[in-house]
């Protein structure tokens, strides 16, 4: 029989895949700089959804987000959907409920009591659940200050930001407002370096709060048979398209890289440092997190990226080679879509050189993209075999019954 590790899950909310190690080089997760030495890093991981939601439940379930059918804020995972929660808790592992999100009808099956249910986002309370859950464990916090606003005033002179010089324009949106619809605020090209400052600030919050994480560990003697992942329900745009934030903050969703390339993390006692740069997506991390607990894993749409972790050449080998095509959704206006916009949605293909994006909010729009010559997706192609080629793909690929 395979040992028991504890597991901490930790899902950032709306962070980059860079703004993990500096902004403007001013270092952002000195934390990381303890267990560097047992730290695995993804550098090509992928949200499949940008926003929390689908993201998450894709990740949980290792269900693909057309399958698992979580798309508004009123949808419930189908009653069939596994779930890393339920599968641990049935193999003797204590899992304590510590995420606000638990609460929503979009989590309501993955297996947590509904009388628990946090009625905040303190982060201490992992904290506290480290200090004190019984072993083996398996904790999954979502850490909700990296989200707007970017409000973390007690970093802004370490990103050498001037209070003074902060415009009305970003005082009264991104730095105190939850939301930014694209239909109330105008954004400003000029204004990227600050946003993207602000948005650092944010983030240096939550490496403070990481530094206490990993001390709590240490103090507990829990470093040599925990594995920490961390990573990220979807990521952010930064003006890189115009505008700022996600699907649910600009009520507008879109499927550019900057809102679906997340972090990965893992912090794990079996693991030497590397960094690996294959292809990998959120719902592979149902099958992850089982493996590296030491659980049965069942079978899953994802792939188990434990072997890759521990260092076995074979599984890293086939990681780097890995082909796959992953598959993205959202609904027209994330977590705040209302009832008349059901039926508009985004939807994106991609093997990692090409990604194909149809939206249909009311009219259908179809844009081709080679990642390669145009990492940042500014010069679409329209039509052709090619783009041709790729719908069918999407449009077979994103059946429920897949």
């Amino acid at each position: 029989m395979m040992d028991k590790y504890n597991i901490v899950f930790i899902t950032g909310d709306a962070w980059r895949a860079d703004f993990v190690d500096s902004y403007a080089n001013v270092p952002l997760l000195s934390a990381l700089n303890t267990v560097r030495d047992r730290t695995v890093r993804f550098t090509n991981a992928y949200a499949n959804a940008p926003w929390t939601s689908p993201g998450l439940l894709s990740m949980l379930t290792g269900e693909p987000v057309f399958k698992h059918g979580v798309h508004f804020s009123w949808s419930s995972p189908r009653s069939g959907s596994p779930s890393v929660i339920k599968s641990l808790k049935s193999q003797g592992w204590q899992i304590p409920t510590l995420t606000y999100l638990n609460g929503l009808s979009n989590y309501i099956t993955l297996g947590y009591p509904e009388d628990e249910i946090p009625g905040d986002h303190d982060p201490v309370r992992l904290i506290r659940a480290i200090e004190s859950t019984d072993e083996p464990f398996f904790l999954w916090f979502h850490y909700h200050d990296s989200h707007m606003p970017w409000n973390a005033a007690e970093h802004r002179k370490a990103m050498g930001i001037d209070e003074g010089a902060i415009p009305a324009r970003l005082r009264d949106s991104v730095c105190s407002q939850f939301t930014v619809p694209r239909s109330e605020f105008t954004w400003n090209q000029e204004d990227k370096d600050l946003i993207c400052r602000l948005y650092a600030t944010n983030i240096l919050r939550m490496n403070e709060w990481l530094i206490r994480v990993f001390s709590a560990l240490r103090s507990r003697g829990l470093t040599r048979n925990t594995s920490v992942v961390i990573t990220s329900d979807h990521g952010e745009e930064l003006l890189d398209h115009g505008y700022v934030g996600h699907a649910s903050t600009q009520c507008y969703g879109t499927l550019y890289e900057e809102v679906l390339r997340i972090p990965l993390i893992v912090i794990d006692p079996r693991a030497k440092s590397r960094t690996l740069r294959g292809r990998v997506q959120g719902l592979d991390l149902f099958s992850t997190l089982l493996g590296l607990a030491g659980a049965v894993v069942p079978a899953s749409a994802g792939i188990d990226l434990s072997d890759a972790i521990s260092g076995k050449q074979e599984a890293i080998s086939r990681l780097e080679s890995n082909k796959r095509e992953f598959l993205f959704h959202s609904s027209r206006m994330g977590f705040r879509t209302p009832k008349e916009y059901e039926g508009h949605g985004v939807s994106a293909i991609s093997n990692g050189e090409w990604k194909l994006i149809i939206e249909n909010y009311g009219s259908e729009r179809t844009m081709l993209f080679n990642l390669k010559d145009d990492p940042l997706e500014k010069d679409p192609v329209v039509n052709g075999t090619r783009v041709e080629y790729w719908r069918k793909k999407l449009l077979s690929a994103s059946s429920p019954n897949k």
